[in-house]
């Protein structure tokens, strides 16, 4: 989503990783646009907005996360963007034009993806972390500083600031920094992590902390529920 689709290389056929005739083939039952509303542990199974029902003998849970917007992110402005899923993607790209104010607050991969696209679509990019290497945990701070030269190499400005606040203008959204200092952008994209989708975990009464607790085997608080991916 942050590189190909967003940048107009690629469609949503060339990202979709398996057509519906593949279940078909392998014997899935694939429900297209079924929610699960809730969890049923007494008869185990899982039961749907459109109150069917699936029984099961074992569940696993891969609900994932969604992006982390913090208080100051005004969720509800036009202006501000964070990039999940498909739809996000799409509300986002027509604003990735030459010449658009994008700043991108938070420097991990997708931050530094989006950057990117935006970039190389025309548009005047800054990205904005509070510390000077945002992925030196992982990466280590010789290889994070090189993939910042190359963020800038391609033209992509960055403040190292923490964001205090965010508030719309007449002419975009504004950034205020932890330092007093501000600046405006067209469009702002929040990329600060995700917060795990645990709430069919918990309304289940499993056993939740920052994400759904597991073992080593990724078996939840009911060994007959599973949970994987950034749910867990």
């Amino acid at each position: 989503l942050s590189k190909d689709f967003l940048s107009g290389s690629a469609s949503r056929a060339d990202i979709e990783q398996f057509g519906t005739s593949w279940f078909e083939e392998h014997g899935i039952d694939f429900r297209v646009g079924q929610t699960v509303t809730s969890l049923d542990r007494d008869r185990l199974g899982v039961v749907c907005g459109d109150n069917s029902r699936v029984d099961a003998d074992v569940i696993v849970l891969a609900t994932g996360g969604r992006p982390l917007m913090p208080a100051w992110a005004l969720a509800n402005s036009e202006r501000v963007h964070a990039l999940r899923t498909l739809g996000d993607a799409d509300q986002l790209r027509p604003h990735l034009v030459s010449g658009a104010r994008i700043g991108v607050v938070g420097t991990g991969l997708l931050g530094a993806e989006v950057a990117i696209s935006a970039q190389s679509m025309g548009a005047v990019v800054t990205t904005i972390d509070p510390v000077a290497y945002p992925m030196a945990e992982i990466l280590g701070e010789k290889l994070t500083g090189w993939l910042l030269s190359q963020l800038s190499n391609l033209g992509v400005s960055h403040v190292t600031a923490a964001v205090q606040s965010v508030h719309e203008s007449t002419a975009g959204i504004v950034v205020r920094f932890a330092d007093g200092a501000e600046q405006e952008f067209d469009h702002l994209v929040v990329a600060v992590g995700l917060q795990p989708e645990t709430e069919l975990a918990a309304q289940a009464d499993l056993e939740v902390g920052q994400a759904i607790l597991v073992n080593s085997q990724y078996l939840s608080s009911d060994a007959r529920i599973l949970a994987i991916g950034d749910c867990s």
